[in-house]
């Protein structure tokens, strides 16, 4: 009897100590809800004794950023003031998805002092609307959570309609025009300032024409604001074979500071090129022929049919070779079929011995290039451009 009489007086001492225990912690320090313990922010000097507390005031809410770029960061500042007779803790809580809250500058604030919590979110490639929250933790017993919100609707700052100026195919010495049209959906009106063509050798053969685009024009595009039109103009004298030419576009947004507009075709004529053997892009004039050893060497064959009336009075002649150890042969001039077309064989080689090289059109090397000129009266030059490395021992 005695024995059990001492358990249960040990059990009530012990319950006693621990509703005592969590008395003391209740006053010492306000509990917001949260199980994980995070919210608890009374300050922790204040234990065992009574003071008035914080009062925390935001100078908003909620945050509505408007229109953003699809591959913009927006950020947006807010700003917390301790209203109260006391000391106010604040601490960073979870964020939504793509968002972040930067750390806060001050965790503690004096009755009248002020804070900044950055709020940072990334539109990750999605258009649409969008709303990112954050939850601020206080020691404000009637604020414990509070949570901020910025909302807006992400698009895409500019739209290029076509992305790029294919004119396909044309006959040499034909001019053309096309256009590009720019749809700005910012609020910031939209100005092209200057352009550029990073071809420079080729630029002299194309014209470029810029003017806003009106409210009418506008009206295909609900989302767009302003606009501009683009146009460009292929001038006659271009050689034959594919072209590949890039306006860079300037313009006063920060978002979009630069625009590129890729302009291709084709100049098709009385003489085309047939490469004998692999490698050969007839769409580029292009002639791949991969790594060379230095020793070895390399020959390839390339055929120069004619056709039309000047068939039997063309002559070929190496005008420019790059680099130029290249070795370009050209052969003589036969007819075939029934004389309605002559072929003149071309050769050309990385002779033995050759130093090493990349010529890849990347940053290891530009593609090494032959221009042959000619005496027909509308293609007085072809170009044929090779990609390639020589590996030496």
């Amino acid at each position: 009897m005695r024995i059990a009489l001492t358990v249960i007086i040990a059990l009530l001492l012990g319950i006693g100590a621990g509703i005592g225990t969590a008395s003391l912690r209740l006053r010492s320090s306000a509990w917001n809800g949260d199980p994980s313990g995070r919210g608890v922010l009374g300050d922790p000097s204040s234990a065992g004794r009574t003071q008035s507390s914080g009062k925390a005031q935001f100078s908003e809410l909620e945050f509505d950023f408007g229109t953003m770029d699809i591959n913009a960061e927006g950020r947006h500042e807010f700003l917390i003031t301790n209203v109260g007779e006391g000391p106010l803790r604040i601490q960073s809580g979870e964020t939504s998805c793509g968002c972040t809250l930067s750390a806060i500058e001050r965790e503690y604030l004096a009755p009248g002092d002020s804070t900044e919590a950055t709020l940072v979110w990334h539109a990750d490639g999605r258009v649409g609307p969008y709303r990112h929250t954050a939850t601020i933790l206080t020691s404000d017993p009637e604020q414990s959570r509070v949570t901020l919100t910025v909302s807006g609707r992400i698009t895409q700052a500019i739209r290029v309609v076509p992305q790029q100026l294919d004119w396909g195919q044309l006959a040499v010495g034909e001019a053309a025009d096309g256009e590009v049209l720019l749809y700005c959906n910012l609020d910031t009106p939209l100005e092209v300032l200057s352009w550029e063509f990073l071809e420079t050798e080729e630029a002299p053969f194309f014209q470029v024409d810029v003017e806003p685009l009106s409210g009418e024009q506008l009206a295909s595009e609900p989302d767009a604001q302003s606009g501009a039109r683009v146009t460009v103009r292929l001038k006659p004298g271009l050689p034959q074979g594919p072209f590949r030419q890039t306006i860079r576009l300037t313009t006063n947004l920060d978002e979009v500071p630069e625009l590129a507009v890729p302009v291709r075709g084709t100049l098709a004529g009385d003489i085309s090129l047939v490469a004998i053997g692999p490698g050969w892009e007839a769409d580029h004039n292009l002639l791949s022929l991969g790594t060379v050893d230095s020793v070895a060497g390399v020959r390839r064959q390339i055929l120069l049919i004619v056709r039309g009336p000047y068939r039997n009075e063309i002559v070929f002649e190496p005008a420019h070779v790059f680099p130029n150890w290249l070795e370009v042969t050209l052969g003589e001039t036969s007819q075939i079929g029934s004389g309605a077309v002559t072929q003149t064989p071309l050769w050309i080689a990385i002779p033995q011995g050759a130093p090493p090289a990349a010529h890849l059109g990347s940053e290891q090397g530009k593609l090494a290039e032959v221009r042959l000129k000619t005496n027909h009266p509308k293609i007085p030059t072809l170009r044929i451009r090779l990609r390639f490395a020589v590996e030496g021992h």
